[in-house]
């Protein structure tokens, strides 16, 4: 069934979810510090996240089909139907990060997975940030401190600093696709990615409302 749970006054540091290597595609690694699948409620309050990592396992074949596996939240990942509240509290230096191709033979990220939401996952939830540092974290993909995605998804921070995020790819501070998000009295400063250093909206059904006590400043896309 549903499960709500409340995490109050806890440290949460340097978990690690690593998918399994494979010889045809590594595994998937979800949610380093915390997975949330269930359609109940987390509630994170006064809380602390920090140097969490989801890490794809490593394709081990010599052949070009050997892929790495994925690896998406770092500090949380939120999927099924599931709501998160994270409020008065820290995400910093958390991490996801794509498996490697054919790391016996050096031939690294050729073909390898994808790094998505250091921060935070949100896939087909609900994340509601109120309060909250997101704060140095990266991902090799999409969406350095925030990765909002799918039908369904609805991303709102408040009141929040979003700094100092990292990614490879789009959204050094948000990445937000084929989704929802809310921003409101919020700074996004000085995140940097490829493409939207700090906010990266894609796909056809995205929306991003952005209110006017919030700022977007000082962000970096190198593309």
């Amino acid at each position: 069934g549903n499960l709500n749970v409340t995490i109050s006054g806890l440290t949460i540091a340097n978990g690690r979810h690593r998918g399994a290597d494979a010889m045809a595609l590594g595994a998937n690694g979800f949610g380093g510090g915390i997975l949330n699948d269930s359609a109940g409620t987390l509630s994170i309050t006064d809380s602390i996240l920090s140097g969490n990592a989801a890490i794809g396992g490593d394709g081990q074949a010599s052949g070009s089909g050997a892929n790495g596996g994925i690896g998406n939240g770092g500090g949380i990942y939120n999927r099924s139907t599931g709501t998160v509240t994270i409020t008065n509290s820290t995400l910093s230096g958390n991490s996801a990060t794509g498996g490697n191709n054919n790391p016996d033979i050096g031939v690294v990220n050729v073909f390898g997975g994808e790094g998505n939401g250091g921060g935070v996952y949100n896939n087909g939830a609900a994340t509601k940030i109120n309060n909250t540092l997101v704060f140095s974290n990266s991902a090799t993909g999409d969406g350095g401190g925030i990765y909002n995605i799918g039908a369904g998804s609805v991303l709102t921070v408040t009141a929040s600093l979003i700094q100092m995020n990292t990614a490879g790819d789009g959204g050094g501070g948000i990445h937000n696709r084929d989704a929802v998000a809310v921003i409101s009295n919020t700074l996004v400063y000085s995140n940097s990615a490829l493409f939207g250093g700090g906010i990266w909206s894609n796909g056809g059904t995205s929306r991003v409302t952005v209110d006017g006590n919030s700022r977007i400043t000082a962000n970096v896309a190198s593309s």
